[in-house]
């Protein structure tokens, strides 16, 4: 308000306070000349309507002035004695005026304070409408961006008491269609799920602490969907818990994402170990069409000019030593050249490479061979076979070496889980080393358990002297599944 609208409020309001005195006389002269007394109503109206509508200043110009215009207007001429009469009368009227006035002003200016003051609330109000409004928009888009939503439910009858607006779209329910009950979220999680979603809500409200839940839900649309939830439970005043509150993170796309990755992980893997067993045969091959052929060709030279030449004993025996010499040396390299070659593209298929091994491995040694194989033979992936056949070779060549054995027993039982190998002679035996460093000196033992270890098999090996010995190899059916095998073990532990 500028000062002109300020002086003519001013005017305004000491006018009203004039006017509102001149027409409580007019009215008093009025009741006087009608011969109703003198009433004072007239004055006090005055009063209190001035300092409703005028405020205190006005209000008291018109007390002041109602005070004379009542008792010193000419309009009520009295004596001195009808003065002195009249006084106490006065007094009360003036008490009553002072009082009246207060209060019209004490009216005015509360009314104007609770104006006020609902004005500053709607404005407060409004403002923070506005904020919240603003802050349920941005809750609501990083909602959507990170596909979490938040939910409440009550622990006493399992309702659902608030679902945001990504939790309608997680679920693929209908907001339209208001809050879904208990029963129906329940209904949500797949059966296996159910039994291990109820223990993590019990066991954050039993110990009123947060929990996390994994688990999948199938969705009205029949999608299946991947959630990770977190468990708050809310405690009342008495310290039991009244409520859950949470929120969910829907974590489909990255469980499927890290399925692709693993995916491509196990493709690449598989094709870099298919190029290096192709590269590993290739140069068998060439070693084998090459080197050792000659190799051979020089032996059986040297065999067919010992048997035709006639010399000394001394120097047939001496070229006796060489030709053996040659000939062990030829056999060891033609086993480094069977190391290279991959079981699978060398026999086809395990059940027929460990069988053909175990007869090559006995040939020309006198030794009687029993091959058993028990159950449905199942797919093996190429670390396995390459493991399984260098466990069987090196077992019946330490048996041959070593134990002065008859009878070599190769068994391979094919069981849910994984394969077992059992390779058991029935030779001299020897003390089994406790520490398993060395296996007694038998390093190629140890050479054979680090294969296991290394696709995630195990490697028992049983002997004693005079009993024999017993070599068995436990192997899952691929590396992915011993791999699968050691997340669960870590996360049951």
């Amino acid at each position: 308000m500028d000062t002109h609208d300020r002086e003519r409020s001013a005017t305004w309001r000491y006018g009203f306070a004039v006017w509102a005195v001149a027409v409580a006389s007019a009215v008093t002269w009025l009741s006087q000349f009608a011969g109703l007394g003198h009433p004072h109503t007239a004055f006090l109206a005055a009063i209190v309507l001035t300092g409703w509508s005028a405020g205190p200043g006005p209000a008291v110009v018109t007390t002041v002035v109602s005070l004379l215009a009542y008792e010193l207007s000419p309009l009520t001429p009295a004596s001195e004695t009808q003065l002195v009469e009249r006084l106490p009368r006065f007094l009360w009227f003036a008490l009553f005026a002072l009082l009246a006035a207060r209060f019209s002003v004490a009216r005015q200016r509360a009314t104007r304070l609770l104006r006020q003051a609902r004005n500053d609330l709607e404005r407060q109000v409004e403002s923070r409408t506005a904020e919240l409004t603003r802050t349920h928009a941005y809750l609501t888009e990083a909602e959507r961006l990170t596909h979490t939503g938040s939910w409440a439910a009550d622990v006493a009858t399992g309702a659902v008491l608030y679902w945001s607006e990504e939790m309608y779209r997680i679920c693929g329910f209908d907001p339209a269609r208001g809050l879904p009950t208990g029963e129906a979220v329940r209904q949500l999680s797949r059966p296996e799920d159910r039994d291990r979603s109820r223990e993590r809500i019990e066991l954050a409200v039993r110990e009123r602490r947060d929990e996390t839940l994994n688990h999948r839900i199938v969705r009205p649309d029949g999608a299946v969907r991947h959630l990770h939830s977190v468990l708050h439970p809310v405690v009342g005043a008495r310290g039991e818990v009244t409520g859950l509150v949470g929120t969910t993170i829907d974590v489909t796309e990255r469980k499927r994402a890290e399925r692709a990755l693993r995916r491509a992980r196990e493709r690449a893997l598989g094709a870099r170990f298919t190029a290096v067993l192709e590269e590993r045969t290739r140069l068998a091959r060439d070693i084998h069409d090459t080197l050792l052929q000659g190799f051979t060709g020089v032996a059986l030279q040297l065999v067919a000019t010992i048997n035709r030449m006639t010399l000394p004993a001394e120097a047939t025996a001496a070229l006796r030593d060489v030709v053996g010499l040659a000939q062990k040396t030829l056999a060891d390299a033609r086993r480094a050249v069977w190391d290279l070659r991959s079981p699978a593209l060398a026999a086809g298929d395990l059940v027929a490479a460990l069988r053909s091994a175990a007869e090559d491995s006995v040939r020309g040694t006198g030794l009687a061979l029993e091959y058993e194989t028990v159950g449905p033979p199942q797919a093996v992936g190429h670390e396995v076979e390459e493991v399984a056949l260098r466990v069987v070779q090196e077992a019946i060549a330490n048996a041959v070496k070593h134990a002065a054995a008859r009878t070599i027993r190769v068994r391979v039982e094919f069981e849910p889980r994984g394969m077992r190998v059992q390779v058991r002679d029935d030779g001299r035996g020897f003390t089994v080393d406790p520490g398993a460093h060395s296996y007694g000196g038998h390093w190629g033992l140890l050479g054979m358990r680090e294969r296991a270890g290394r696709i995630g098999g195990t490697l028992g090996v049983r002997s004693a002297p005079g009993e024999g010995t017993e070599i068995v190899l436990a192997a899952p059916y691929s590396t992915v599944d011993a791999a699968r095998a050691m997340r669960r073990e870590s996360a049951s532990a």
